[in-house]
């Protein structure tokens, strides 16, 4: 940035928080900068964490419902916000056999244990509990084939939902939640489309209609993907559905002022941003703990017993 593109944008700013716009245009400037000197994993991370739904777990309020966390859990989401190492005595090969990085980008990726489906589980269940206080029904861990009978012509659809909503119109929302890690494979090369913002969770979200699209459509439903990325960012159909949810729980309000009814559903999507978020950092900081806590004690249990050497005459040496 240059020193004449500096002074004239501050000239041409409205006296008006003045300091506040400059410091925007300095922040963009700076993050733009940081972008072009990134090696592409980085930036892809970068601009995962970058995205405004990011950040919501930092602004939430003190005592809201869902969003406590203990200090180490707190201090790994950091870690893994700031892309640093996670821990000192981190393993370096997984239980699976394959390396592990430094920031816990293979731990994230790696299948091996159940601590996928805790997380899972966790983040489901945040979202029933914020379903409900919009007032409306919700199921969770539903078999497809018990929903609706199909529509003629079509055979029973297979699987299962994650959650089932039924709205005040007696119209069937599936929700399918899930959580994906923007970072490319060891073996997998990263394209160009992976370097724009909000890719893996828009790759994810047309995977899962592929998947479920057709199944809803037998059953005359409508499927929403829920996607998360692992740095908080919350896919397109996710923050639909927060505002079609606040729609609803507010349709019947008998406030008058459209005003008014705007700020407080945007308030009430912050905070249901703000519960999702911090129970998407404490569930990935809990599988974190759980998987290298796992691993030590796999390490140790397979750990080579010491032999003895009888090759000299002198006192037994003990080989590890």
């Amino acid at each position: 940035m240059s020193t004449q593109w500096t002074h004239d944008s501050f000239i041409a700013l409205p006296q008006v928080h003045t300091q506040q716009k400059l410091q925007l245009q300095l922040s963009a400037a700076s993050f733009l900068n940081l972008c072009s000197l990134l090696p592409p994993g980085d930036l892809i991370k970068l601009q995962s964490a970058a995205r405004p739904s990011a950040s919501a777990y930092l602004n939430a309020p003190p005592g809201l419902h869902g969003c406590s966390m203990s200090n180490r859990e707190f201090e790994l989401s950091l870690k893994i916000r700031l892309n640093a190492p996670l821990t000192a005595n981190m393993p370096t090969t997984c239980s699976c056999g394959a390396h592990i990085d430094p920031q816990g980008d293979h731990l994230f990726k790696c299948k091996r244990g159940n601590e996928w489906d805790t997380r899972h589980t966790s983040l489901t269940q945040c979202m029933a509990s914020i379903i409900r206080s919009a007032q409306l029904p919700v199921s969770a861990e539903i078999n497809l084939a018990e929903i609706a009978p199909p529509s003629p012509g079509f055979l029973p659809p297979q699987g299962r939902m994650d959650l089932v909503v039924t709205d005040s119109d007696f119209h069937t929302i599936l929700a399918d939640v899930t959580i994906t890690h923007p970072c490319p494979s060891e073996n997998q090369a990263i394209t160009q489309p992976m370097l724009n913002q909000g890719y893996f969770s828009a790759h994810r979200e047309r995977t899962k209609r592929t998947k479920y699209g057709l199944s809803a459509t037998t059953i005359a439903a409508t499927f929403v993907p829920r996607v998360l990325e692992t740095y908080g960012s919350i896919g397109p159909a996710f923050i639909q559905f927060f505002k079609k949810l606040s729609y609803h729980l507010f349709r019947n309000s008998d406030n008058s002022d459209p005003t008014t009814e705007q700020s407080l559903r945007s308030k009430v999507t912050s905070l249901w941003k703000n519960r999702i978020s911090c129970t998407l950092k404490r569930a990935n900081a809990i599988l974190l703990i759980s998987k290298i806590s796992r691993i030590q004690q796999f390490s140790q249990r397979n750990r080579p017993t010491a032999a003895l050497d009888f090759s000299t005459s002198s006192s037994w040496a003990v080989i590890t």
